[in-house]
């Protein structure tokens, strides 16, 4: 058997000594410019757009986890993202994240024996049952609405199915687990700062123009802002810095090497500060009842009693 030399082969930018490829190149770049100089520059942003997405595709399927990468980044801008743009369909971004990831991991494991065994968990159950509940609640008389009922489903019961199912089969290792809660902490850590910008020196002229069209109902109380960062309003930021606030403070905890203890515990308590800005009386229960699950699962007498206090 063969090999071949790995020395004997282009690679990197040696391919561009290649003639069909540079002659590709140069018709792409001759035909992109010209489509933009007789369209304007919405054609040539659409056409970077495809371009990153047939390259955010390739690694999508090379490696599905990249999905739930980018559904936890994703899962803080998305709504935001409209006060700033028009942007058409944007609604099911998430969801088609989520189906490609799971056509990318199962064409990936075409002919491999998948284990399912990680994903056989208790909270899987439960959020299958969430799930076939918003799934009945079609049933409804009282249902009005079918547009209304199918977006509650998919935001409030099917995301929590799919990424708990996603996150146990694909985070199976500690370098993948830290790649998702930094990638996590980075944005809850963005996301405060933003809000006390908002605090501290105010909102921006399309965060205004938002408050203007009837946000400031619920965002203006007594003259005081409830902050939302760049979250779709202050009830989920609110709630989202609250669980982050948990999750990394409990996280910092566990972590040896200083640097990584630091950051994790800078992120945890920016999500509790964020939790205050935002005025949203429901989060506060979060941490109450996080910190107590955690002090009681440590089954320290001494934690808990100090945890209690």
């Amino acid at each position: 058997m063969t090999t071949k030399n790995p020395f004997e082969s282009n690679s990197g930018s040696l391919r561009l000594n290649s003639p069909g490829l540079l002659i590709s190149l140069f018709a792409s770049v001759i035909i992109s410019a010209y489509l933009v100089s007789t369209n304007g520059l919405t054609l040539g942003v659409a056409l970077m757009a495809f371009f990153f997405l047939i390259v955010y595709l390739t690694f999508l399927f090379l490696n599905p986890v990249l999905g739930l990468y980018t559904v936890a980044a994703l899962g803080y801008v998305i709504l935001g993202i409209t006060r700033y743009a028009d942007v058409p369909m944007i609604g099911v971004t998430i969801d088609s994240i989520l189906i490609l990831s799971f056509l990318a991991y199962f064409f990936k494991n075409f002919y491999d024996k998948v284990d399912r065994k990680p994903a056989r968990k208790d909270v899987t159950l439960l959020a299958a049952i969430w799930s076939s509940y918003g799934l009945l609640s079609i049933a409804n008389p009282e249902l009005k609405n079918m547009t209304i009922w199918l977006s509650s489903l998919r935001t409030v019961c099917l995301y929590m199915l799919f990424v708990i199912i996603f996150t146990l089969l694909l985070i199976n290792t500690n370098k993948r687990f830290y790649i998702f809660v930094n990638i996590w902490a980075v944005f809850s850590i963005l996301a405060s700062l933003k809000g006390m910008a908002q605090n501290f020196i105010g909102v921006d002229p399309w965060e205004k123009a938002w408050l203007d069209s009837g946000a400031s109902n619920t965002h203006l109380l007594f003259g005081e802002l409830r902050v939302f960062s760049f979250l779709s309003d202050a009830g989920q930021f609110g709630a989202n810095q609250a669980y982050s606030g948990v999750v990394f403070i409990i996280l910092s905890f566990a972590q040896k090497e200083f640097k990584r203890k630091l950051f994790y515990l800078t992120a945890g308590i920016l999500g509790i500060y964020g939790m205050f800005l935002s005025g949203t009386r429901g989060a506060i229960s979060v941490p109450l009842i996080g910190f107590m699950l955690f002090f009681i699962l440590k089954k320290n007498k001494y934690i808990l009693i100090s945890g209690a206090v």
